[in-house]
């Protein structure tokens, strides 16, 4: 039975040699941290075995190693197709050391096992850094799903009062803006902008600059022209000795 998602396994029986060799059937990753080894499994597809794959990817960050298939990787991604096939230092042996600097291992373990099983734990894990590193490896799709669930988090998370949320909608544009997450910029902009008079009182607001300060001035709600009518309207009611029942 095929799995849709890495998971780990205990079995003390390999030895380090053959786990990182890739000769161990149904081993997919191994990570080496502090001396300790541990590795995930899952079926690759029928027929195929992971000891064909004998070239292996040596990740290293912050003391810790991941073992990974080249095959594998190389054929789900462009850009470490291009590392390891091209003139790239990680194409000129065996086993390949890639220093990996400003990202974090529970990220880059998501985006392996995407690549892996076409499944992330975004659910579980740093949302935004795994889309950024999702942008870095051009894996568009995993984007787009980091998007979704962002969005459906910044809702949840803003139910009560956006003006006091810990949540950063304006650093979440200016990021998704760096990384490519289009879907993620409009939909903050278009956030932003339809409760303008909340974000504005928001320290952050002074980030916003340039074109995205022009798109929330034009689609800001309420417009300018609605509170200069609801002004108007509050002195004729002054002049008649009623008060405003509008906002």
């Amino acid at each position: 039975q095929k799995r849709n998602k890495l998971s780990e396994i205990e079995d003390e029986s390999f030895s380090t040699q053959d786990l990182t060799s890739g000769a161990v059937e149904g081993i997919a990753t191994v990570i080496e941290e502090n001396d300790v080894k541990t590795h995930t499994t899952i079926q690759l597809c029928d027929g195929i075995r992971p000891k064909s794959f004998v070239r292996v990817l040596q990740f290293l960050y912050t003391g810790t190693k991941i073992y990974a298939n080249k095959v594998v990787l190389g054929a789900r991604c462009e850009v470490m197709s291009a590392m390891f096939g091209g003139s790239f230092v990680e194409s000129q042996s065996t086993v390949s050391e890639v220093q990996l600097m400003e990202v974090t291992s529970e990220c880059f373990m998501a985006l392996m096992e995407y690549l892996y099983s076409d499944h992330a734990p975004i659910e579980d894990g740093d949302s935004v850094g795994i889309m950024v590193l999702a942008d870095e490896y051009g894996q568009k799709r995993l984007v787009n799903l980091c998007e979704l669930y962002i969005t459906k988090e910044v809702d949840r998370s803003v139910t009560k009062q956006i003006e006091k949320s810990e949540v950063d909608v304006i650093g979440l544009l200016l990021t998704s803006q760096l990384y490519n997450a289009e879907q993620l910029s409009n939909w903050c902009l278009h956030f932003i902008s339809s409760n303008y008079i909340a974000f504005e009182k928001r320290q952050e607001f002074s980030l916003l600059t340039g074109s995205n300060i022009e798109h929330v001035e034009e689609h800001r709600w309420p417009p300018l022209s609605y509170l200069e009518e609801v002004k108007q309207y509050e002195k004729e009611m002054e002049k008649m000795g009623e008060k405003c029942s509008v906002m």
